[in-house]
């Protein structure tokens, strides 16, 4: 049980960290784009914080296919990661306390 808990552990811890690197680097190379076609775009990709980008990369879609693509899989690892944590947080720790009863 305890190498289930730790390989549960890890699957969220990376892909939490490799979700946010992903979401952080495209969130950084679109700003810089953005305010370079005027500030409401700019402001679009500040105010609204996941679908501003998506929609950005969209609309300006030369060189910026890779960044659109980073921001959609790091907000898929980390909603996966999320799901996860909540969905097989519960059975983990039903299957903690089984055994633990079990053994003492």
């Amino acid at each position: 049980m305890d190498f289930a808990f730790f390989a549960f552990v890890l699957a969220i811890a990376l892909m939490t960290a490799v979700g946010a690197v992903m979401l952080l680097v495209g969130y950084i190379v679109v700003i810089p784009a953005s305010i370079t076609r005027g500030w409401w775009w700019a402001a679009l990709v500040v105010f609204l914080p996941i679908f501003g980008p998506i929609f950005f990369c969209r609309a300006f879609p030369e060189g910026l296919r890779k960044t659109r693509l980073q921001i959609f899989f790091g907000t898929l690892l980390l909603m996966g990661a999320a799901a996860l944590l909540y969905g097989g947080g519960p059975w983990i720790a039903e299957q903690m306390v089984d055994a633990a009863k079990a053994a003492g």
